[in-house]
């Protein structure tokens, strides 16, 4: 068929036959035609995206039965945008009672497929007009035990149009033990682009025996287990090529390996026509898993087609549940369902009712229950180690330094509560027969969204501090390490904490967004990634009225090696930890790299939950992979690696690649044009660059977009000029905190110090008497007492 034919050959007097044809005429989208015929239905919700349509492709009944004939062409004019979708799965049946197909539609037929009247055939032709773009989102196909379903989809574009073309298949009803049941399950899909065709997919589903052996007696389940779903996409067009930039990214950190369990998910990518398209296949253990993958992968629709239009569609909507993944085993270790919206609007409104009470309790009193609250978090110690280290892979052995900086952070912030909270008096400076004073009254309900790194010593910074302000708090844990938070919350509760003045939330990023606009929060506090920061103060920029939000972002903290340092101290502090990038004085420059290399070499890498592991996984696979490949583009950039990889293999792990099992890399020769000397890692890799002054030092630490923490190492105690020398850094650099000989562990930050970051490393302060001045609003009180 021709482009120019290709819509024009279906007549819609037919049975199952319709026609789309949509135009733009500036902003304003319309449908020239909009028909179908029993049992098609075509919906058009009025959704308000200017240049983008939404049609929903609907049969009365709620599916297909063997003999039906779907026929629908479509129509993109110039400029112009169609979501096209489906409203749940398109569920085909071999026959049903009171069924359905049509002389009609079967005396349309002239192909061969057809001659079989139980076959049910799906067409549709789709023409996309010049800067026009088509974007085909339909829930799965779910084939029912014996049906047969045939789909032939053909696709005419211009040379500058854009596609996406979802095309997917589930096994059918598995609570009903109908697993790859079906008869026939047959699918085409073809695209042209200026009368050329560059792409041609075809996937066959049939449950016949093979001739090959040893396969003859093996099913279709068999065949394709553990996967219950499969999916087709097809990308091309001017339109998508940020979408098909950042999944080759992802695709390039991806690898092939052998594994004790298939993974939940598999995908495979190959170029179309060129460099312009792509062809992505995924399969899944659960639709669901599938779901999640184009979610991810199709995230940059939404710029495209707008918010509102992305979350109408039924397959990218939110998932309605999350399953944390132990990092070592890679097993599922707990799944938490998510609220509804209205169900966390009613959270957040009983939250509000409950703080305004929270409030009027004395400060006293809310100190007594934070006290309490320290010996009940005592007493769970030691179930805590176990229970994170199956949520986010530290080793046992380490936990303790989290629960210890957790419990000091806390008796801190108890300390110097009634004295930070206290009224500010200015009695000194009162004029005669008046008063004046500065109350600090708490801000309300405040969410704290916490990370997966250090979840508690995070979460304590702002969760205790803000209750003890008299604010209510909504907790909201990384789906990583969702015990923590309940955990934490259960505390405070025995302690004495009411109910509903601690809440633990479970969100989607959705329904992050929906909480953070509620109109009965008034403050946010979030820790976590660049990324995920920006989105929170995008969603409270645009919330009605103006919201506190409070940023902990980023880091990629610099140690500055000076020459006379004590060298043994300084690298069993330094190698890979928290510090992310080492410069060192040239002078002593290989005698530390040398005492790193010898430490880290010793490093056991392991099973986290023994006790003798001191290297344990990094929290996912996908984490990594990018580990890997920032090492790998580094050494290809011209890093020198340092640490064998095969010290680190083991009967237990074998070799690393492919698991969540990273080797600990020192690399020299590196400089900032490379990832692993300016984006976090969060894997046990540390840069060393040589450097001949503190200028030079200076230079290259202010050389980041971020700026959490700086340590110098200099003996002090011994040279009075390198104290100075420090004093003079400290002026210089661009950071949150300091430290002279410290390295920034979770045991070893003070809670007297303002806790805080610049540039992209975020705003805000947390710990200190500052933290508290977070979470309160100032509120002047100016008394005449004296009137005569």
């Amino acid at each position: 068929m021709s482009p120019s034919s290709a819509t024009s050959s279906y007549d819609c007097s037919h049975a199952g036959f319709g026609q789309i044809t949509v135009r733009s005429h500036g902003p304003q989208v319309t449908f020239p035609e909009l028909s179908y015929a029993y049992p098609l239905k075509l919906l058009s919700p009025r959704l308000e995206q200017p240049g983008v349509a939404v049609t929903y492709m609907l049969t009365y009944g709620g599916g297909l039965v063997g003999g039906d004939r779907i026929a629908l062409a479509v129509d993109v004019g110039d400029e112009t945008r169609l979501v096209l979708l489906s409203q749940g799965s398109t569920k085909v049946f071999k026959t049903r009672p009171g069924d359905r197909a049509s002389v009609h539609a079967r005396q349309c037929s002239s192909e061969n497929i057809q001659n079989n009247t139980r076959t049910t055939v799906q067409r549709l032709t789709a023409q996309i007009a010049s800067g026009g773009a088509l974007f085909l989102l339909p829930d799965p196909v779910t084939c029912f035990r014996a049906a047969s379903y045939h789909q032939v989809q053909t696709f005419h574009l211009a040379t500058n149009a854009s596609a996406v073309l979802l095309d997917w298949v589930t096994s059918g009803r598995r609570s009903l033990g109908e697993e790859w049941v079906f008869s026939r399950y047959h699918s085409v899909n073809e695209v042209f682009v200026g009368g050329e065709r560059i792409a041609r997919d075809a996937l066959l589903l049939e449950d016949e025996e093979s001739s090959v052996k040893p396969f003859s007696k093996r099913t279709l389940r068999d065949r394709l287990a553990p996967y219950s779903c499969y999916a087709n996409l097809i990308l091309y067009g001017p339109q998508i090529k940020d979408i098909i930039r950042d999944l080759d990214t992802r695709y390039q950190v991806i690898s092939l390996y052998r594994s004790s369990e298939p993974s939940a998910t598999l995908w495979s990518m190959s170029s179309i026509e060129g460099n312009e398209g792509r062809m992505v296949r995924v399969a899944g253990k659960e639709t669901e898993d599938v779901k999640d993958w184009l979610r991810n992968g199709l995230t940059g629709l939404e710029c495209i087609v707008g918010p509102r239009t992305f979350s109408s569609a039924p397959t990218m909507s939110p998932p309605t549940s999350q399953t944390t993944i132990i990092p070592h085993s890679q097993k599922p270790l707990v799944t938490r369902t998510y609220p509804t919206e209205s169900q966390l609007d009613d959270v957040i409104q009983s939250t509000a009712k409950a703080q305004k009470a929270w409030a009027r309790v004395p400060l006293k009193d809310r100190i007594a229950i934070g006290t309490k609250f320290t010996e009940e978090f005592q007493k769970l110690s030691d179930e805590v180690p176990l229970e994170l280290t199956l949520q986010m892979g530290r080793p046992v052995s380490q936990t303790p330094g989290e629960i210890r900086g957790f419990l000091d952070r806390a008796r801190y912030m108890l300390s110097i509560a009634e004295a930070s909270l206290a009224d500010v008096s200015l009695q000194d400076t009162d004029k005669p027969g008046f008063r004046r004073f500065i109350r600090r009254t708490p801000q309300g309900v405040v969410l704290v969204i916490a990370p997966w790194n250090f979840p508690y010593l995070v979460s304590i910074n702002s969760v205790l501090p803000a209750l003890i302000a008299g604010n209510a708090v909504l907790l909201k844990p990384s789906p990583q390490t969702p015990l923590t938070a309940e955990l934490f919350a259960n505390a405070l509760i025995r302690a004495g904490v009411p109910q509903d003045v601690i809440q633990v939330l479970h969100l989607s990023p959705e329904l992050v967004t929906r909480a953070v606009q509620h109109p009965l929060l008034d403050f946010v506090s979030f820790t976590g990634s660049v990324a995920g920061g920006q989105a929170v103060e995008k969603a409270a920029t645009e919330a009605p009225g103006f919201k506190g939000v409070a940023l902990e972002l980023g880091g990629k903290d610099p140690a500055y090696v000076r020459a006379d340092a004590d060298l043994d101290y300084t690298a069993a502090e330094v190698a890979p930890s928290s510090i992310l990038r080492v410069y060192v004085h040239e002078s002593v420059f290989d005698a530390f790299v040398s005492k790193v290399v010898e430490i880290v070499k010793k490093y056991k890498l392991g099973d986290p939950t023994k006790p003798d592991t001191t290297l344990g996984p990094v929290v996912s696979l996908a984490s990594a992979e990018r580990i890997r490949k920032q090492i790998a583009d580094a050494v290809k950039a011209g890093a020198k690696p340092l640490i064998p990889e095969e010290l680190f293999y083991s009967d237990d792990i074998g070799k690393l690649v492919g698991t969540t099992y990273v080797a600990p890399q020192v690399l020299v020769d590196v400089d900032h044009s490379m990832d692993v000397m300016k984006e976090e890692t969060f894997g046990p890799v540390v840069g060393i660059q040589r450097v001949s002054s503190d200028e030079e030092a200076i230079r290259l630490i202010n050389d980041s977009p971020y700026g959490l923490t700086v340590s110098i190492w200099t003996n002090a105690q011994k040279n009075p000029d390198s104290q100075e020398a420090f004093l003079k850094i400290v002026d210089e650099v661009q950071t949150g905190t300091l430290f002279l000989n410290r390295s920034r562990r979770c045991d070893v930050l003070d809670p007297a110090l303002a806790w805080t970051g610049v540039k992209n490393s975020g705003r805000g302060v947390s710990l200190s008497k500052f933290g508290y001045d977070q979470l309160t609003r100032a509120k002047s009180v100016h008394m005449k007492i004296q009137t005569s």
